[in-house]
């Protein structure tokens, strides 16, 4: 089991954390970057992981994993 830890760091929002058991990659949160306009524009940058390859995300995951692309 690994757990791994994307965005958030050094702000309160935009969290998202990845688990990773038995070759399945569940996204357990996945927030909005929150605050000024030109912190919330990293909302629309590309995600560090490959949305593709999660199996599963976890009911109260937010930010949609099309949003970078779409906006892109």
């Amino acid at each position: 089991m690994e757990l791994e830890f994307y965005g958030a760091a050094g702000r309160i929002t935009g969290s998202c954390h990845i688990l990773r058991i038995n070759g399945h990659q569940i996204l357990l949160d996945c927030g909005l970057i929150q605050g000024r306009p030109e912190e919330e524009t990293l909302n629309r940058e590309e995600f560090l992981f490959d949305p593709r390859t999660v199996g599963c995300i976890e009911p109260r995951s937010y930010r949609p994993l099309g949003a970078a692309a779409a906006s892109g």
